[in-house]
């Protein structure tokens, strides 16, 4: 598909190709319940390339930020999109203000500070659609921390009339 498309559509190309690689890790590296740290991170800007094309006709500013090195520790899978993911469902979505989400991972002596940052937009009407299916994300990921990081976590959501943000310090493994 890339191949046949890249000749007439470069950027069309190129979401395939960073789309793919978002199947290609759900399928072939979350089966494991540890994966390195490394990977996790490149999932989540591979997942902000997409946003970043899809949002480009929009005034949205979507920054990724990394201090440390990731390499030689190890997470859960899929642990921190959640996060990200509703940066983008509940900040960037459906407005048609400047918005932004920032997302920056910091590690240093076996800790991970992941923070995702997001305007919020004015009030919007929330949809029948958006009515059935929200609201369980963060509730899904608090459980799975409790479970496999009890007491090697803390988890801090601050939210303002402008801005969401979403702090996770977590105590990360080392790769064996």
């Amino acid at each position: 598909m890339y191949s046949r498309i890249f000749d007439n559509d470069e950027k069309a190309a190129d979401l395939i190709l960073r789309l793919s690689e978002l199947m290609r890790y759900n399928l072939y590296e979350t089966d494991s319940p540890k994966i390195a740290l490394d990977k996790e991170l490149a999932y989540i800007q591979n997942y902000l390339n997409l946003e970043r094309n899809r949002l480009s006709d929009r005034h949205v500013v979507i920054e990724y930020e990394q201090r440390g090195n990731p390499s030689t520790y190890q997470i859960t899978p899929l642990l921190l999109i959640a996060f990200v993911e509703n940066a983008f469902k509940h900040g960037a979505k459906g407005t048609t203000d400047p918005a932004y989400v920032q997302v920056s991972a910091d590690i240093t002596a076996g800790q991970l500070v992941f923070r995702v940052e997001n305007s919020v937009p004015n009030k919007l009407p929330v949809s029948e659609l958006d009515r059935k299916s929200g609201g369980v994300g963060l509730g899904n990921v608090r459980r799975r921390l409790d479970t496999l990081y009890k007491d090697k976590y803390e988890l801090v959501v601050t939210q303002t009339e402008i801005t969401y943000e979403v702090t996770l310090i977590i105590q990360v493994e080392i790769l064996p």
